[in-house]
């Protein structure tokens, strides 16, 4: 086969840490397509000691929108439609042996998928293996994102691959996930099931071989807090799925509640969340954006009484995986929001009811240090076993 050849297809941070993490471990020329829908330049920044010149960097914007703008818009157009036809000849140029994706609904994903034969390796992109969408939502997701697919055809030019579902793309010969689904195989050749966090994984691997620095908006005197809450943040609010006000309140009812019992409260905005840092500050919060992973951030900051509160985020459930202490105040908004969350990867969260409940486990969390740097040793150290055997195992096709 020669030196191998690996396209990735990257659109969010902790996509980055485990094409970052596969990119280290495995020798070859690694290219990263890398979707502007987050701050890319201040994570590539933060991963620059892992940065030389097998790798090269691909930004290109989703072509997100719709008809109603098309004519407001040509501009853009043109420039995604230059974007879109420079990739599909850089792929072809570049003959990849595998190509990485982390979702095959998302656009980027779809049009390589069209315009390649290589050997496609589908890594778990959260929780979408775990969800159990009732028949008529599933539906409606698969005629929208079909007529969305078409409007991107028409706008751009560029053929893409049809969406069938999460995972049911015949081109996808390999699959990682964390864990065995209810959903089953889906069908795809050789599934290779982790039994751990892939983020967490990544973010494990990351923490050991980078530099700890301390630019993350939080100061030195900080660093070694003892108790600290982090409160994981999702643009629900951005979405109308969650009433913003609601969600201040909630940010604000935990700081006035804890804040006598707790020495920071730290607030870890999602890659795609429009947060007001000052908005959120005046809660009682102190708003941190690191370019990393949360995990990473999280592990790296070697907390000795770590607490994870938020809503519904994969960030939940992989350090609840460690023994953290995790809980999700959902159903203080919408009882419905985890519903179709698969039982097994909640198991380990605690989902208090109100305030008060959140307060009596908050006390119960601080009286035992959790333990959990020999669990991401071995969590590390099998992750990179697997990620060869992968690739050792399975020739390109």
């Amino acid at each position: 086969m020669g030196r191998l050849r690996i396209l990735h297809i990257v659109f969010r941070p902790s996509h980055l840490a485990v094409s970052l993490s596969v990119s280290s471990i495995i020798k070859g020329k690694h290219v990263f397509v890398i979707s502007d829908e987050f701050e890319y330049k201040e994570y590539l920044q933060t991963y620059r000691d892992l940065l030389d010149n097998i790798y090269t960097f691909k930004v290109l914007s989703k072509p997100d929108f719709s008809l109603k703008i098309f004519f407001f818009e040509l501009k853009k157009i043109a420039h995604i439609r230059k974007e879109i036809s420079r990739l599909i000849g850089f792929i072809n140029s570049f003959s990849p042996h595998y190509v990485v994706i982390y979702s095959d609904e998302h656009i980027l994903s779809r049009i390589v998928l069209k315009h390649t034969e290589s050997t496609i390796l589908l890594i778990e992109d959260g929780l979408i293996l775990y969800r159990k969408y009732p028949l008529l939502k599933g539906m409606k997701r698969w005629l929208h994102e079909n007529t969305r697919n078409t409007v991107w055809q028409l706008i751009t030019l560029v053929s893409t691959e049809f969406w069938w579902g999460y995972g049911r793309n015949k081109k996808i010969k390999i699959l990682v996930r964390s864990f065995r689904s209810e959903r089953g195989t889906l069908k795809i050749p050789n599934v290779i099931e982790l039994e751990y966090p892939v983020f967490l994984a990544a973010a494990s691997y990351l923490s050991k071989l980078m530099i700890k620095n301390s630019n993350d908006g939080v100061s030195e005197s900080k660093q070694c807090s003892e108790r600290v809450i982090y409160f994981i943040g999702q643009p629900f609010y951005q979405h109308s799925i969650v009433d913003e006000k609601s969600y201040l309140d909630a940010l604000n009812g935990i700081a006035e509640k804890l804040k006598n019992i707790v020495d920071e409260l730290v607030y870890i905005p999602h890659p795609t969340e429009k947060i007001v840092d000052k908005t959120v500050n005046n809660t009682g919060f102190t708003v941190v954006k690191p370019a990393r992973t949360a995990e990473q951030f999280i592990l790296e900051r070697e907390t000795k009484f770590p607490v994870v509160i938020g809503i519904n985020s994969t960030v939940l459930y992989n350090v609840s995986f460690l023994g953290i202490p995790t809980a999700s105040i959902s159903t203080w908004f919408n009882p419905n929001l985890v519903a179709e969350i698969e039982q097994r990867v909640l198991s380990k969260i605690c989902f208090p009811s109100n305030i008060d409940d959140l307060e009596d486990w908050y006390c119960n969390a601080l009286e035992r240090e959790p333990k959990f740097k020999e669990k991401i040793s071995l969590i590390s150290g099998n992750f990179v076993e697997r990620i060869r055997e992968i690739f050792g195992q399975y020739s390109a096709q």
